[in-house]
């Protein structure tokens, strides 16, 4: 089966190489997980907006714009870069990025904001290892733009595949001054474990508090069930099963950590292009107490909807 839909969302936990940007932007293609050539990609969301992605024939993210459900633009941000492929500027109408390379694989970006005739400023600091693996992200602030400022830390095995994602505790430790509460090293952890073929096998993610938040267990790469916890506390268990043949996944939800039977279900057909990008993804049946409800015609349900055009 084409496992793409689950298999970007193991590569998007786990892609942490390339550059990064202070609003989450990933400026090449590889970090999309897609195949080919891609020139445009267009992401329709919920109530009909969407958000466009365009990129060069290098695999540079040139234009990202979101457009509203009537088709306007609402927001464009360029992306300019060197002769060597590094980014160099990120800028929209409120807002100017420039990235500076520092000595000691340290990338320095220094963001202006001028929102309203309001000018305020930040700086994002990437460290990177001899293999281009982010080792921290730290943000300090100035004007009027303060906020708080933090520190990320990011371990690897030897391998280079990501282990731990937190925070740095110097930095918990103000936010809990700040704001009250204790602080501990899980707070907003994120902990990776993998098999002996060296794929994802369990991703952990921490609360604010340091209580467990959400587990999540992978076969082969991709993910078979999750575990949803509030304050620490079982929420929901949800299992995903697929099927060879007829590119459908299954999702059932459970009640309870070890019951076998789901107290509802709910079936999605995956679409793919030539390329094998998944296209469409529906929502075709659910189930619920007994009582199963098919979708057909207008009363499919779009969960997912891209579009795709390639570089020949």
């Amino acid at each position: 089966m084409k496992q793409t839909l689950l298999l970007l969302m193991f590569l998007s936990l786990t892609i942490v190489r390339g550059q990064h940007t202070s609003g989450g932007y990933k400026p090449f293609l590889y970090q999309y997980g897609l195949k080919g050539k891609v020139k445009t990609l267009i992401e329709y969301n919920e109530y009909g907006s969407s958000t466009r992605y365009y990129f060069n024939k290098k695999g540079q993210l040139v234009s990202y714009q979101t457009y509203s459900s009537d088709g306007n633009k609402v927001k464009e941000i360029m992306f300019e870069y060197t002769d060597d492929g590094k980014l160099k500027t990120m800028k929209s109408d409120e807002s100017l990025s420039v990235f500076t390379q520092l000595p000691n694989n340290v990338l320095q970006e220094t963001v202006t904001v001028n929102i309203s005739g309001i000018k305020a400023g930040e700086t994002y600091l990437y460290t990177y290892d001899s293999k281009g693996n982010l080792l921290s992200k730290e943000r300090k602030a100035k004007g009027g733009y303060d906020g708080i400022n933090y520190k990320e830390l990011y371990e690897y095995d030897s391998a280079g595949r990501l282990l731990v994602k937190k925070y740095d505790l110097a930095y918990m430790k103000n936010r809990k001054e700040s704001f009250g509460g204790n602080y501990n090293e899980k707070d907003n952890m994120e902990v990776y474990q993998y098999d002996t073929n060296r794929q994802l096998k369990k991703h952990t993610q921490y609360d604010t508090d340091g209580k467990i938040e959400l587990i999540e267990d992978y076969k082969g790469g991709v993910l078979v069930s999750k575990q949803e916890y509030i304050l620490g506390n079982f929420r929901e268990r949800t299992k995903y099963i697929y099927n060879n043949t007829t590119h459908q996944i299954r999702e059932e939800y459970y009640e309870d950590k070890t019951g076998v039977k789901p107290s509802s279900t709910k079936v999605y057909q995956l679409t793919y292009d030539k390329m094998g990008n998944l296209i469409l993804k529906v929502l075709t049946a659910e189930e619920s107490s007994g009582k199963v409800k098919k979708f057909k015609g207008n009363d499919i349900q779009i969960e997912e909807k891209r579009e795709l055009e390639y570089y020949p």
